[in-house]
């Protein structure tokens, strides 16, 4: 899967001309998180190693289709408080865009203002770099369809939406996450893109599992099915 979505990305960069990455941490942290939590620091460290272990796997497929993935530690520029992003100093991101850079960011265990640690999810990450680098669309590449009224994987009836906004947003039932999932699932993903929606950036939803969505997402191409928050 890694190899396909690095070169369908490979594809797509060569015709956008700035892209930002932000991957899950997927068994690589929430299966650690779920199983050590994150009181102790010892736990946390070794979390956050693996993360940087997963990002180092990531990048290196980008590099070898041609993007010039580069690796952002985002506990180092964002900060949360009672687990909610606080502040992000994202100057460096921005500047990686300018010099030609992929800033490649993942979810991650954070410190926090007053819980001392948390996790900063990609959920949070991704519409705040979207916001401030005035993006115009942020995608998200999931394992299902898009958003749906539950859980397509355990309920059959759930409804694909194709379209929501946020005046509609808190009238949906969004279902979670069939996997271990220590950041909220797909309720998360949603309630978090209203950022960026909120501040013009269009968002979609899509499944990154269909060969070539996720390029012909990247260069503006819109592939059905799929969700748009507007």
């Amino acid at each position: 899967n890694l190899r396909r979505i690095a070169r369908e990305i490979g594809e797509a960069y060569k015709h956008v001309e700035n892209l930002v990455i932000v991957h899950g941490a997927g068994s690589f942290g929430h299966s650690l998180v779920k199983r050590y939590g994150i009181e102790d620091p010892l736990a946390v460290a070794e979390i956050q190693r693996m993360q940087n272990y997963l990002n180092t796997i990531v990048t290196e497929e980008l590099v070898k289709n041609g993007v010039p993935a580069f690796p952002v530690q985002p506990s180092t520029i964002f900060f949360t408080e009672k687990g909610g992003v606080k502040k992000g100093l994202l100057d460096c991101v921005a500047l990686a865009l300018e010099r030609g850079l992929v800033p490649v960011l993942f979810g991650t265990p954070s410190i926090d203002l007053k819980e001392r640690f948390s996790i900063l999810s990609g959920d949070s990450i991704a519409p705040r770099i979207a916001v401030h680098v005035k993006a115009h669309t942020l995608l998200h590449a999931c394992d299902v369809d898009g958003v749906f009224t539950d859980d397509p994987k355990k309920n059959k009836e759930a409804r694909l939406l194709e379209k929501i906004d946020s005046k509609n947003v808190s009238a949906v039932k969004l279902g979670g996450s069939k996997g271990i999932d220590v950041t909220g699932g797909m309720k998360k993903k949603v309630i978090e893109a209203l950022y960026a929606s909120r501040n013009g950036i269009k968002v979609y939803f899509f499944n990154g599992n269909r060969e070539g969505f996720i390029r012909d997402f990247i260069v503006g191409k819109v592939r059905k099915p799929c969700t748009v928050l507007l």
